[in-house]
């Protein structure tokens, strides 16, 4: 059965499919924040721990990266705080470009993932689905697309939200072992941008996942 949210085209002013993410985000946590308080407050702390902040400072390159406690497909937790230790690859953008995004895990699980050098998986921002979408609905999709990586479910867009990123096209996120934004790069998985970012990583690896002194920027063109 393919979900009511295969099509996320407008149906016209005034339906569903209208209204923005964080429209449904901040309705879902202001209803949750009033049932708190109508059982005497009891929900409050619970809303807090269950929703990211509203409003995400833009990250840049050597800033600390938005902590985060996400889970994926099988029900693992991805917690930003757990995940120190070595470097970390965050792939994201809309499911319709998953088959590039697919490309970028591969080379980079095959080459580093696989071997236990860094942490990698795919944020899927279901921030932007219809509100009335099913969170087992859009599991069930996804658990079908046999994703080559862990594919962890953002339903507040928090990773994205951390770098205003535009989900048309591949973004590939890296992080170093304290959670310091190193890179933020978009595009397919082309042979001059594999490099860039393998070199990269690389980089990363040989000074112990610290930060190499690299600058934000896009990878070179192809000569």
């Amino acid at each position: 059965m393919v979900p009511e949210w295969k099509n996320d085209d407008p149906r016209g002013p005034g339906t569903r499919a209208m209204i923005p993410g964080w429209c449904r985000w901040a309705g879902t946590a202001l209803l949750t924040a009033l049932v708190g308080l109508a059982s005497g407050g009891t929900g409050v702390a619970a809303q807090e721990a269950a929703f990211p902040p509203a409003w995400v400072e833009k990250r840049a390159p050597a800033q600390t990266f938005v902590e985060y406690d996400l889970t994926d497909l099988q029900g693992q937790r991805w917690n930003s705080r757990e995940l120190r230790g070595k470097p970390v690859v965050i792939l994201t953008g809309h499911r319709d470009i998953r088959y590039d995004i697919k490309t970028w895990a591969l080379r980079l699980r095959d080459e580093f993932a696989d071997a236990g050098s860094i942490t990698l998986f795919y944020a899927v921002n279901l921030s932007q689905f219809p509100w009335t979408t099913e969170h087992e609905d859009a599991e069930a999709w996804w658990i079908e697309q046999r994703f080559p990586i862990p594919v962890v479910l953002d339903w507040h867009g928090l990773i994205g939200r951390a770098l205003k990123i535009a989900y048309s096209t591949p973004n590939i996120i890296l992080l170093d072992r304290d959670n310091r934004l190193v890179y933020h790069g978009t595009g397919p998985c082309e042979a001059v941008s594999w490099e860039y970012i393998r070199n990269m990583i690389r980089m990363l690896l040989a000074a112990g996942g610290e930060k190499p002194h690299l600058g934000p920027g896009r990878p070179p063109a192809a000569p």
